[in-house]
């Protein structure tokens, strides 16, 4: 019974240069892993397409897409993730209710508005859970209702002020790094219901 769905892409779309160690892990170069995810994710959106009205697409980019190791080095908004939704509205150029939106007021936040709610998403390594409310408060002056937030690999959900916060987890599991950390989980992402008051449920999604 949905109208419109509104995807966000919440970065760590490829696994890039930032960890040297999961670098001469991955099966797959930095470009054919970029050639492999956009097909994928272009395939699954033109299969969303007939089942909405509209389907909207927002990308944050992630520190995994970023060009350097050293982030220190790294130039800013110079990241992997940002080569996609250019790619995503190339392919979907036919799908006349998809629609790819760039980031107008700062290239790592999107913002839009889900029935009447004020809808704020970062990728998560800026803002932490704990802070990303007081965080876009005080950087755009504007009370988010909703936030989402990824990064951490788990999903997540909280209320700060009155507004939730949603943490979505990641699609690659558990590598090494993680490990490292004594870090593990599964597969997972969440599916957020939104209605006139907010947010109505948040559907766990894992994936075995």
């Amino acid at each position: 019974g949905s109208e419109k769905a509104y995807v966000i892409l919440g970065g760590d779309l490829i696994s890039g240069a930032n960890y040297v160690s999961l670098r001469t892990e991955n099966n797959q170069d930095l470009v054919d892993q970029f050639l492999t995810v956009s097909d994928n994710l272009s395939r699954w959106l033109s299969a969303l397409s007939p089942l909405f009205t509209e389907v909207h697409v927002y990308l944050t980019p992630g520190n995994h897409g970023r060009m350097t190791p050293n982030k220190k080095d790294c130039v800013s908004h110079e990241n992997f993730d940002n080569l996609v939704l250019p790619y995503l509205e190339a392919r979907l150029q036919n799908y006349a209710n998809v629609y790819c939106h760039r980031n107008e007021v700062e290239q790592s936040i999107a913002m839009f508005s889900v029935r009447g709610n004020s809808v704020f998403a970062a990728h998560g390594d800026r803002d932490p859970v704990e802070k990303i409310v007081d965080n876009m408060t005080k950087l755009f002056r504007v009370k988010p209702d909703i936030c989402f937030v990824g990064h951490r690999h788990y999903n997540r959900v909280d209320t700060y002020y009155d507004t939730k916060v949603i943490q979505s987890g990641c699609l690659s599991g558990t590598d090494s790094y993680a490990i490292d950390l004594r870090l593990r989980n599964k597969p997972e992402q969440t599916i957020t219901v939104v209605d006139a008051s907010g947010v109505d449920c948040v559907y766990n999604v894992v994936f075995d």
